[in-house]
């Protein structure tokens, strides 16, 4: 479920990287997660300062930043009642990041798997 604020809510797969059936999980449920939030950033700068704000509260970080494979950053923590929490940069975000590196509204839309259209509108690079 998506919501309008940069919010979602979603079932993790078992092979989700904090999943306890997956290889690299420092998950503490033995049953895994049932649900994990989503929050996203709209900025790099907010992405940055919301990681380094999490990194440093004392809350269990079940990962540092990370690229996904879709070039998306995340960031886990479990909260204090064990809920699995994401901080994301949003598409539009780790669009903008991945063009600004590469120059390349094709090979952004390679990498990340969405539509070039949609690459280009994002980017402003849309023809009318």
């Amino acid at each position: 479920m998506v919501l309008d604020c940069g919010l979602s809510l979603w079932q993790p797969a078992a092979e989700h990287p904090v999943q306890p059936r997956h290889a690299a999980s420092t998950a503490t449920r033995p049953d895994g997660y049932p649900f994990e939030l989503c929050f996203e950033t709209d900025t790099a700068e907010e992405f940055d300062a919301v990681a380094q704000s999490l990194e440093r509260s004392g809350l269990r970080l079940l990962h540092g930043v990370r690229i996904e494979s879709w070039g998306q950053l995340t960031l886990r923590i479990e909260d204090p009642d064990g809920n699995l929490i994401e901080w994301g940069e949003s598409i539009p975000c780790f669009v903008r990041r991945l063009y600004a590196a590469s120059g390349d509204a094709s090979e952004v839309a390679a990498a990340t798997g969405i539509a070039l259209e949609r690459v280009k509108q994002i980017l402003g690079l849309a023809s009318a």
